[in-house]
């Protein structure tokens, strides 16, 4: 049987990280290929391993890591989406990049876990799919306050249950300690010494998650965030001068903010594509050439080209203005953009009547009429008078068959402003009821009448 030693060493690694009793300490994993469902290895270990220490996926009982399903997708989504990365479910580059830099021992890399000796927890515990020990997110805002200022202290616990515990230590060795809920935040209040927060939580077997952090008292000229908040960025190196599209560059400078904004030939570059940042540093991936921006997606009615390379800038922004330029240059490349004609606006057909058939005929037989723009409320006017609805056998757009309709005395149909009147019967008027009949079509909705066309009946009279 072939062992896998490094598979086995990785396991020993992991295990000892979560289950022997001592403080962690950071431990990176090297991602080296692009992850998706169907994969499986070392890799997808090194993944949901960091996807549980953050909250991101819980592993089915009796279900070994190693396999790359939809639970593990689901949970790459939740981790892009907490990460400012695109949540398409799949492990490429950009995240590849933000996974290399997370500590396996836990999501947080400011986050101290301790947690019983292994030989204290009983084997029928340890061997429970729910006997994780708590992952606890501590962090304080600022971490360094003039004295008689407060900060604000932000915590959050996972697999943890009840309450926890939160202990104040100064450096004068003062102890101040309170139950807090699961997650929440607080403030302070005023803080005159340095301080040691340390939070302590509980799962339902007892085995304890404890995470750490500190607040520092200076002076307040020596105040980071007064040096930095109030001051715009500063670019003073790069990593390359040149590169492609879709290389990645790093900045280096001073004054940087989380919420810094990085702009790319004068225009910002989507957060996506920033990969790490600190106070000093950006890592970003150069953005690729955007056809059109706004109000220049308009189509050109001629063919364009544009030069896509060539001496570039960037900067950094944040809150207070943005920083100095510094230069980069794309390799030149010519892109050309066929012209689009305009759009013609659409003109319907005039109403009209191309044929009837049959050309003659009795009263009661069947003729149909061919043409364009016939709508759906268009009536018939045989012989001057309206062809009744219960006489139309079909209608659509360009066909209309109809029973030629019986003869009439006078109109039948007053609403309709064009019907003849005739005279008042009498004086044994003779009428001929046959001969040739102009046929055409109205289109209720506009009003808009069809060209004419005739159609024959035999001669009969009758006297009125």
């Amino acid at each position: 049987m072939k062992i896998n030693i490094k598979k086995i060493l990785l396991s020993l690694f992991l295990v000892s990280l979560f289950l022997i009793g001592s403080k962690t300490f950071g431990a990176t994993y090297n991602f080296s290929q692009n992850l998706t469902i169907g994969s499986s290895g070392d890799d997808v270990v090194a993944l949901q391993q960091i996807l549980v220490n953050g909250g991101y996926l819980t592993m089915p009982a009796g279900v070994a890591m190693g396999n790359f399903g939809n639970l593990t997708k689901q949970a790459v989504i939740k981790y892009q989406s907490a990460n400012n990365i695109n949540p398409v479910g799949n492990v490429g580059p950009i995240t590849r990049a933000v996974l290399k830099n997370t500590d396996l021992s836990n999501s947080n890399t400011n986050q101290e876990i301790i947690t019983n000796n292994l030989s204290v927890i009983p084997p029928s515990i340890i061997n429970k799919p729910d006997a994780t020990v708590p992952t606890i997110t501590l962090n304080v805002n600022p971490k360094e306050v003039a004295s008689g200022t407060s900060a604000t202290i932000d915590w959050k616990a996972i697999n943890a249950v009840d309450q926890c515990k939160i202990t104040a230590k100064d450096s004068a060795g003062k102890n101040m300690s309170s139950i807090i809920d699961l997650f929440g935040s607080k403030s302070t209040g005023p803080i005159t010494k340095s301080t040691i927060y340390t939070i302590i939580c509980y799962n339902k077997y007892g085995i304890p998650g404890i995470a750490s952090t500190s607040i520092s008292v200076v002076d307040p000229s020596m105040l980071i965030s007064q040096q930095i908040y109030t001051q715009t960025s500063s670019i003073t190196g790069i990593s390359t001068s040149s590169a492609n599209r879709g290389d990645i560059v790093t900045i280096t400078g001073s004054k940087f903010l989380n919420d810094n904004d990085v702009y790319f030939d004068g225009s910002k570059i989507d957060s996506n594509l920033i990969l790490l940042q600190s106070s000093t540093s950006i890592s970003f991936i150069i953005p690729a050439y955007q056809q059109c921006i706004l109000a220049n997606c308009l189509p050109s009615p001629v063919e364009t080209k544009i030069e896509t390379g060539g001496k570039k800038t960037i900067q950094v922004a944040n809150t207070n203005g943005f920083s100095n330029n510094v230069s980069f240059t794309l390799p030149s490349k010519i892109i050309i953009i066929p012209g689009t004609p305009p759009i013609k606006p659409y003109v319907a057909p005039k109403l009209a009547i191309n044929s009837i058939t049959p050309t003659s005929g009795n009263r009661g037989d069947i003729v149909v009429l061919t043409g364009v723009s016939f709508a759906s409320d268009a009536i018939v006017f045989f012989g001057g008078f309206k062809v009744p609805d219960n006489l139309v056998v079909s209608k659509t757009n360009n066909i209309i068959s109809f029973f030629v309709p019986p003869f009439q005395i006078g109109c039948t149909d007053p609403d309709y402003e064009i019907c003849p009147k005739l005279p008042l019967p009498g004086n044994g008027l003779i009428i001929e009821t046959g001969g040739v009949k102009d046929v055409y079509i109205m289109n209720i909705s506009t009003k808009a009448t069809s060209t004419t066309i005739q159609f024959t009946l035999p001669s009969k009279k009758i006297i009125y």
